[in-house]
């Protein structure tokens, strides 16, 4: 390996696409890499497992939802659109590849949590106390996430792949949220102060990510080669669900199940 890490930041992307950006990133991983990315439009993503039985409350939704997809990590299902989302991907070298779960997920989180503190967005910070899946992700703060006043401001979930991580996970950061997919509500991080921009909070993380993830690499810039985007749009076709019924959709394209949590 070289001593690199390397930055992908995407401009908004349809949703299914999204996720198969993050699905090939993991799948052909050497070095570790972060992403950052938006959405194009509106979304509504289900956690792995719950291909298998999709909540309930998921049936009832009427024809102007917002796309349904699938996310290759588990957790609950989770609303997208204002936030800003992120990807950690860590080859199998990486200590934290290997750690376990909570671990893993605290130490991805800390640098977020440092960048919102040195920003002053929170006055106060804690973690979740939940040990339990909820089918709402935002219902049930885990212990792993980093809440404010019993509210999760950012939202995350793993997979791992032949010991390669990738956690995914969206912070959230404005006022438009659908609250017919959603009785609970995250806390938003610019509601108190609109002039701390997205662009402000990512020089905060990118540097806090390098200090306390990849202290012995340099940064460097990573684009997807032109010749792979061909692949990775036949493949965002599994991660698109037209309906409930069609599902598991992202199993028939991967024979080799990946572990999620």
């Amino acid at each position: 390996l070289g001593r690199y890490w390397r930055l992908l930041i995407h401009p908004p992307l349809p949703p299914a696409l999204n996720m198969a950006v993050d699905w090939w990133i993991l799948t052909t991983l050497e070095e570790p890499v972060l992403r950052f990315y938006r959405w194009s439009s509106p979304a509504l993503s289900l956690g792995y497992r719950q291909q298998k039985d999709p909540p309930e409350e998921l049936h009832t939704l009427d024809d102007n939802a917002p796309e349904l997809i699938v996310r290759p990590s588990g957790g609950g299902y989770l609303y997208h659109e204002g936030e800003l989302s992120y990807s950690v991907h860590l080859p199998r070298e990486h200590p934290l590849a290997s750690a376990g779960i909570r671990e893993s997920y605290r130490r991805i989180c800390e640098p977020l949590l440092d960048s919102v503190r040195e920003l002053e967005l929170i006055d106060e910070s804690g973690w979740g106390d939940q040990d339990d899946d909820t089918a709402n992700c935002l219902a049930s703060p885990a212990q792993h996430e980093p809440v404010y006043r019993g509210s999760k401001w950012q939202a995350s979930a793993q997979v791992r792949r032949r010991r390669a991580l990738l956690q995914q996970g969206s912070i959230f950061w404005n006022d438009d949220w659908s609250e017919t997919l959603s009785e609970t509500q995250p806390h938003f991080l610019n509601a108190d102060d609109p002039t701390v921009d997205r662009t402000r909070f990512l020089g905060h993380v990118l540097k806090n990510m390098q200090q306390q993830l990849f202290p012995d690499r340099t940064g460097r810039s990573c684009p997807i080669p032109s010749n792979e985007w061909g692949t990775i749009r036949e493949t965002a076709s599994c991660f698109q669900v037209d309906t409930l019924e069609e599902l598991p959709t992202f199993r028939r394209h991967n024979r080799q199940e990946p572990s999620q949590s």
